[in-house]
């Protein structure tokens, strides 16, 4: 299923790096994102920094121009307060002298009436409490409230009086109250008449004398209350002498007028040109840092679009070339190497039965064992030897033989005795358990190996029968047709790729 002309584990390679590739650049554009993202808010928060200093200043310099405009009018304000309640005590002064003035003859003919009245009474010896406004409303009542204070004075003997009595003996009787009312009217209606009888009567002269002034006087009060109210309401101020007020106070209405205009003509320059220069005074203050902030933002946002079309076109891609012939659910790292691992290893001949093996869960890279070969068997050659003496057998191998690697090649040469090359391995060689060397004994103390490795340099040592004309497997393979005799070489020069699962055994001879 890779494309054509392709082999599987190339294509399969090239898939993986281009995911390496596309997670690479995801993982480039989404680390300069970010790095974008905290540059663009460190330049907001700078430029919302400087925007909030140039408000505050602005905001604090209008309150300082303000302030000391309002301040110079508080203290004109309050100058001006001062010079009008002087001139208001003075007008009240001289409001005071001019009724008094106007009024003087009505006050002294009040003086002269009440006299009048005083040596009247003392002459006549009538008691003192006779010249008082209760007396003369309870008998010679006149006017509005000598009437009132008559009523009042009823109310509390003839009501009053004798309720509240009623109250504090707490007996309910109609008769006790009448016997109360009784009571009340004889000792109230008895005085009444009683000192009517002895001040009136005896005295009822100078009672009427002491009437008719009390009448002049009140009239007399009535026409001074009218001249008050009169020049209370008159407009007319000349007479009082306020000029140097009415002076003093316009000087500081018009010194309050040319503030009010100083102070909007520098809140007009201020809105027109104080504004703009301490906005530009503080933006110069701050543009290095906000032009250095723009500089690595600009930069940073050219580099995330160029990360995002390296991105995007990593990602086109592998979509356009390895998701048709993959899937999405196989462009990943892992699922990758599943795959080259089941072909590597001769699992899966294409990359659909790879998917399977992968889909299928099956382990990756466990092949199972050929059937264990039968090891050559040579001639066995006959060693030189003293007479009288013997060899004993080979010692038992002690180390396994190599896992062989890869398939072994076809020999190109003979060896020594061989009557043909050997054949190519098709198997991978099964290590061998117990391959060694084997040792002879005896006067020549001649050594000779248990095992010859064959001239394979690509694999491990293949199965070995030890002896004294040891024969050996090509390493990694199934033995080929050629043989060794005596002290022969391995005829094929095969290498071997497989890993070796079947332990090797060799016999050795005396």
């Amino acid at each position: 299923m890779a494309e054509a002309g392709v082999e599987p584990i190339t294509f399969l390679e090239e898939a993986k790096a281009a995911v390496v590739q596309l997670r690479r650049a995801q993982a480039l554009a989404d680390e300069q994102e970010l790095q974008t993202k905290r540059l663009e808010k460190a330049l907001a928060v700078e430029k919302r920094a400087v925007a909030d200093s140039i408000e505050m200043t602005i905001r604090k310099r209008k309150s300082e121009l303000t302030g000391s405009y309002d301040s110079q009018m508080e203290e004109v304000q309050a100058h001006l307060k001062k010079v009008r309640s002087r001139r208001e005590k003075a007008k009240n002064e001289g409001m005071r002298e001019r009724i008094a003035e106007e009024t003087a003859d009505l006050r002294e003919e009040n003086r002269q009436l009440n006299t009048e009245i005083r040596t009247v009474f003392r002459q006549d010896r009538v008691p003192g409490i006779c010249n008082s406004l209760f007396f003369y409303a309870l008998y010679y009542t006149r006017g509005f409230q000598e009437v009132l204070i008559l009523l009042l004075t009823l109310a509390v003997c003839f009501f009053a009086v004798p309720v509240g009595v009623y109250q504090l003996i707490g007996v309910e009787s109609t008769l006790v109250l009448i016997l109360l009312y009784l009571v009340d009217i004889f000792l109230f209606g008895g005085l009444y008449f009683f000192l009517n009888n002895q001040i009136k009567v005896r005295h009822l002269e100078a009672l009427e004398k002491g009437r008719r002034n009390r009448n002049a006087i009140a009239a007399n009060r009535k026409k001074i209350r009218a001249i008050q109210n009169a020049v209370r309401k008159d407009k007319n101020e000349d007479m009082y002498g306020l000029e140097k007020f009415d002076k003093e106070i316009r000087k500081l209405e018009r010194e309050k007028e040319e503030i009010a205009g100083q102070k909007q003509v520098a809140l007009t320059n201020f809105e027109n040109s104080g504004k703009v220069l301490i906005a530009q005074e503080i933006t110069d203050n701050n543009q290095e840092r906000i032009s250095s902030l723009e500089r690595d933002f600009n930069y940073a946002a050219e580099q995330l679009a160029e990360y995002r079309d390296k991105l995007r076109r990593a990602s086109m891609t592998v979509a356009e070339r390895f998701e048709p012939m993959l899937g999405k659910e196989f462009l990943q790292e892992e699922k990758l190497d599943a795959l080259l691992g089941a072909i590597a290893s001769g699992q899966a001949k294409n990359i659909t039965e790879a998917q399977e093996l992968v889909r299928a869960g099956t382990p990756i890279g466990i092949v199972e064992p050929p059937a264990a070969l039968e090891p050559v068997r040579l001639d066995p050659v006959e060693p030189v030897r003293r007479p009288g003496t013997a060899e004993p057998a080979g010692a038992a191998g002690a180390a396994p033989g190599a896992a062989g690697t890869t398939l072994g090649t076809a020999g190109t040469a003979p060896a020594a005795g061989g009557a043909a090359p050997g054949a190519a391995g098709t198997a991978p060689g099964t290590a061998g358990t117990a391959v060694g060397p084997g040792f002879l004994s005896g006067p020549d103390a001649q050594a000779r190996a248990g095992s010859l490795p064959g001239p394979d340099t690509q694999s491990g040592v293949g199965i070995v029968a030890p002896g004294t004309g040891g024969a050996v497997a090509g390493a990694g393979t199934i033995p080929g047709a050629g043989a060794v005799s005596g002290a022969g070489t391995v005829s094929g020069a095969g290498s071997g790729s497989g890993t070796n699962s079947a332990p090797g055994s060799g016999t050795g001879t005396i």
